[in-house]
């Protein structure tokens, strides 16, 4: 399951109800074409959670309100708009989970089950 950010809530991006907040942060709404890529994110996130069976639900943040409405850290976006100039290369999608970075970019099967392993032994 996938859900739309609202700003109240800000403060559940870390837990929610004993789940793991998977955070997509998007570029689409200022790169349309790369909705794409958070269409791919998705899939692979679902796929590692079907195959943990770690207790996650994901959200999708736009990078725009994200950047103007506090969601994720600003150290994220900072890096987020370093790498762009420095790299010349798109950080988006950023997969988040309790507001660490565990991807930039569609991230590998076997790193999201890596990462949903480690924030779920985290939450025992």
């Amino acid at each position: 399951m996938i859900l739309n950010f609202k700003k109240n809530d800000k403060e559940n991006l870390e837990k929610e109800e004993g789940k793991i907040i998977v955070v997509i942060l998007s570029g689409a709404c200022c790169l349309p074409g790369m909705a794409a890529f958070d269409e791919q994110a998705k899939r692979v996130i679902e796929q590692a959670i079907k195959e943990t069976s770690v207790n996650a639900e994901i959200k999708l943040i736009p990078a725009t309100t994200a950047m103007f409405g506090g969601a994720v850290p600003k150290h994220v976006m900072t890096n987020l708009m370093s790498k762009f100039s420095r790299d010349e290369t798109v950080g988006v999608p950023a997969i988040l989970i309790k507001k660490e970075v565990v991807s930039y970019g569609v991230p590998t099967l076997e790193a999201m089950k890596e990462a949903l392993n480690k924030f779920s032994k985290d939450n025992e």
